[in-house]
């Protein structure tokens, strides 16, 4: 394009694109940018005087036509805030120094497989189809909070995708749609208190084989509508669903923590989930929950935990050991039992191992239940 045929609002954009001067057109009569003066800028097209530090620094545009940027090396950090998108950005295997697209409203996000040696920052924005992050590599942050995204089936999807720091989906976030971070790997934490997934029909969360380095902070006040899947996922840390509320129709899973690897778990939501929770196979250093919380439907077969954070309710861990819809699963009270041995409770030990023998018994045949009886 030739630079001659910009509006006067492009032309301003154009103007202080070499600078790295920030430019704000919510005053202005005529917002438009077209996407290929951005797309012009970006790579290359303008001349920059030696010693200064080009930057895209737009506030309040109506951003027209579709932004294309594949496979391009983009050497400026791009900020587009309270931006209108007509149409959705393309910026799939690019190299991007920083991204933000603070409080800007788009119909989605075409960013798989691109690389971005800082943050990407989507605070407050407003998505109506699907962002896509899938294979991306983040040197920062991921910078969701006060964002509200909605897509048709995946509203969010981060699958392979690599952060450097934290996932941060505070302040009012808000997901309609899957949020997908299956094979994802976050060097920091997960920051979502307070957050809302609403997919009641399926998954809200998928975190199959994620990685997190720190925290996973699904706590105070977090929401899900619909499955949290965290099966294989190893958090470094701690897990925290304290005072989070899980919600599914009866009978389905709320929570699926199958083969989980975490240093803590905190089961303490606000109220006990409908849906069942599946803890089978995972590996936990303390496991911290209480009965007041304890949904109706547990699945506990081979889940392995060094500690509970209250050890002094045996009778109501003998109840706990009862709700796996399963039945008797005589790994569970072993463990059980071995958890007390080890805190000096033999008494109580002793207490749960005899408890799983009637519990086998139960399962018996009739003259199986007979003998049992004898021997006792």
């Amino acid at each position: 394009m030739r630079i001659a045929d910009v509006s006067d609002t492009e032309r301003a954009v154009v103007d202080a694109f070499g600078t790295g001067t920030p430019v704000d057109v919510r005053g202005r009569r005529d917002r438009v940018v077209r996407s290929e003066v951005i797309r012009f800028l970006l790579l290359g097209g303008a001349a920059v005087e030696a010693g200064d530090l080009p930057a895209l620094q737009l506030t309040g545009a109506h951003i027209t036509g579709a932004l294309e940027l594949e496979h391009a090396d983009i050497m400026v950090p791009v900020s587009l805030h309270e931006c209108r998108f007509d149409e959705r950005m393309n910026v799939f295997g690019s190299h991007l120094r920083r991204l933000s697209l603070h409080r800007s409203a788009m119909p989605g996000l075409m960013a798989s497989m691109v690389i971005l040696d800082a943050s990407l920052g989507l605070t407050g924005c407003q998505s109506t189809g699907e962002i896509s992050l899938v294979g991306a590599q983040i040197g920062g942050a991921l910078i969701l909070d006060g964002a509200e995204l909605t897509g048709p089936v995946t509203a969010l999807d981060g699958t392979w995708l690599r952060v450097g720091t934290d996932v941060l989906a505070q302040h009012g976030f808000t997901c309609r749609g899957a949020l997908r971070l299956d094979n994802a790997e976050i060097g920091g934490s997960l920051r979502w208190e307070g957050a809302v997934l609403e997919n009641p029909d399926g998954v809200a969360l998928s975190g199959e084989d994620l990685r997190v380095g720190a925290n996973a902070d699904l706590c105070d006040g977090f929401t899900a509508n619909g499955t949290v899947r965290l099966r294989y996922a190893e958090i470094n840390s701690w897990v925290c669903f304290e005072r989070a509320t899980l919600t599914v129709p009866v009978g389905r899973t709320a929570l699926d923590c199958r083969h989980v690897v975490a240093r803590e778990l905190v089961l303490l939501p606000a109220e006990p989930p409908a849906g069942v929770v599946d803890l089978s196979h995972g590996r936990i250093g303390l496991l911290r929950d209480e009965p007041a919380t304890w949904p109706s439907a547990l699945h506990l077969d081979g889940l392995t935990y060094e500690t509970l954070a209250e050890l002094d309710n045996g009778a109501d861990r003998l109840r706990w050991l009862r709700l796996d819809p399963h039945g008797f699963r005589p790994q569970a009270y072993t463990q059980l039992a071995q958890v007390y041995r080890s805190a000096g409770r033999d008494d109580v030990a002793r207490t749960v191992l005899l408890a799983g023998e009637r519990h086998r018994r139960d399962i018996l045949a009739l003259p199986g239940r007979l003998w049992g009886v004898c021997r006792t």
